[in-house]
């Protein structure tokens, strides 16, 4: 894409992606200040579909994911291919609602750079809500520790107003 935005929107009851941002190869895409609340995602589905090769810059800024299934993956799902570059993820929240087998953030197997996480609030009741690398599940902290993002962020429940009525102040 080309200089695209996807700004201001309700997302709800998303089946398999909220957002599908591959290959972006010019950019830049804004993807901003976007509520999804998610309770019926398919086993799988993720908040953002981020794959193969991408080198445009691709932003996501002030969106909110609260996402209540078991099998989900609330945030962005990176596959065993070459991943995107030039991606960031800045003052997000996202709130996975569920204990379960679905994850916050989600690495395949390849290394990630060119992406930046940095000062997003993230909540799970899962012990292990981040897969990186290679599919290792490991908890908030190793993860910043060992990959450096999220230097300024955060690991608390939002407290989001009323999501059974799509109320994500």
């Amino acid at each position: 894409g080309i200089c695209c935005s996807v700004w201001n929107n309700l997302i709800t009851n998303s089946g398999r992606a909220d957002f599908a941002v591959a290959p972006i190869t010019v950019g830049p895409t804004y993807i901003v200040r976007n509520i999804v609340i998610t309770n019926h995602r398919v086993a799988g589905g993720t908040g953002v579909k981020a794959g193969s090769g991408g080198s445009g810059f691709v932003k996501f800024y002030h969106n909110t994911w609260s996402v209540n299934n078991v099998d989900a993956i609330v945030g962005p799902a990176y596959g065993n291919s070459p991943s995107s570059t030039n991606v960031e993820f800045l003052n997000n929240i996202m709130h996975w609602r569920s204990g379960g087998r679905g994850y916050i953030v989600e690495f395949g197997s390849n290394p990630v750079d060119g992406i930046n996480f940095n000062y997003n609030c993230m909540y799970s009741l899962a012990n292990n809500p981040i897969k990186w690398p290679a599919g290792v599940q490991t908890n908030w902290a190793a993860w910043r520790a060992a990959s450096g993002y999220e230097a300024n962020g955060i690991w608390a429940d939002p407290m989001l107003v009323d999501i059974a009525t799509n109320d994500a102040r």
